[in-house]
């Protein structure tokens, strides 16, 4: 996705993992009477819920959407800033054109949400499935050739990454999304 994003952007990208808390901060600065502790809270669950908008494919104008993911994640949501979500979402889409500027969702979930030309791949074999989010399973599936076929490869039992925005159904996901063959494997021998 990091390639497909830098062959679209007219300059060079610049990876910054602090790059929504300075949109966030000038948001605070404009919008918001907060300040110290409250100030860096406010920051941070709004950076949460941007980032768990942009991995799940939340539309952030849907409010009752936002507020499920908000619960579902444990992130507490105000209606102070809730409904400003689109807009700060859509300014770091303009810093990334713009400038390049993008932090690690943005590597993901922009060429998903610009609908960029992936190269296609007539076998896609992914690993740790159980640990994919909704926008990494797009980039799969933008990744398969017409008549591709991808191998998705975990365990259920495995999942530990619904902290960072993982589905914690990603193989149900998978499996209501595509064309699915299920092939368990009930011995294990792990390799030293």
């Amino acid at each position: 996705a990091y390639g497909v994003l830098a062959g679209h952007v007219s300059r060079p990208l610049d990876v910054n993992k602090w790059k929504y808390y300075d949109i966030i901060d000038n948001f605070i600065d404009n919008h918001l009477r907060v300040d110290g502790h409250e100030r860096r809270t406010v920051r941070a669950r709004i950076n949460r819920l941007l980032s768990l908008c942009r991995m799940q494919l939340v539309d952030p104008s849907n409010v009752d959407a936002v507020l499920d993911l908000a619960g579902h994640y444990g992130v507490l949501a105000d209606k102070q800033w809730l409904y400003d979500l689109p807009e700060l979402l859509e300014e770091g889409e303009k810093v990334a054109d713009y400038t390049g500027e993008i932090d690690f969702d943005d590597m993901v979930y922009l060429p998903v949400k610009w609908d960029l030309q992936f190269p296609k791949y007539d076998w896609v074999f992914v690993d740790e499935a159980q640990d994919l989010n909704a926008v990494q399973r797009r980039v799969v599936d933008k990744s398969l050739a017409d008549g591709g076929r991808a191998l998705w490869v975990g365990d259920e039992s495995q999942a530990i990454y619904g902290f960072a925005g993982a589905d914690a159904e990603s193989f149900r996901s998978i499996a209501s999304e595509y064309d699915v063959t299920d092939l368990t494997l009930p011995i294990c021998y792990p390799c030293p």
